[in-house]
């Protein structure tokens, strides 16, 4: 969950059916392989329905959402198939698109951490689990939020 530029706040959640082999994702309207989306304008009291967001792209992992500055990022393994190629997305109209992106490691990658505001050059920064790839374990890049382009 992150708070937008705006001030409204957006959640990122998979989207598969429960108790389904594989996590089975949810069809329709293009909605397999993309996180679930919703936005509260209200401080979190209500939520709309949440839809599959046409640019967040997952292959059933958990990814990561920050407001920083004023754009919104999103940290996770841009794949709708593997859990590799570690990219950081950023919106700069409040998540209706994500439009600029970096690709931060191109190995194993899932179940992202993304922080911002970090002193200096590269100021953001995304702890990853490399998953036995060339980076094993937990792992740790850093960039310059400015690359994001």
């Amino acid at each position: 969950m992150a708070q937008l530029p705006n001030g409204s706040l957006a959640q990122i959640m998979r989207n598969c059916m429960p108790g389904t082999p594989n996590c089975q994702m949810l069809g329709g309207g293009g909605g397999g392989n993309r996180f679930l989306w919703s936005v509260s304008d209200d401080g979190g009291v209500t939520w709309a329905a949440p839809r599959p967001h046409a640019d967040l792209v997952t292959p059933v992992c958990q990814g990561s959402l920050l407001g920083y500055k004023d754009a919104l990022y999103f940290a996770g393994p841009y794949s709708t198939t593997q859990r590799h190629n570690l990219s950081v997305l950023r919106s700069d109209n409040n998540g209706q698109h994500f439009s600029r992106s970096l690709n931060l490691f191109a190995g194993n990658a899932g179940y992202t951490g993304l922080q911002c505001g970090l002193p200096g050059v590269q100021d953001c920064a995304v702890l990853f689990d490399g998953n036995g790839g060339t980076c094993n374990g937990i792992c740790f890049v850093s960039f310059a939020s400015g690359d994001v382009v």
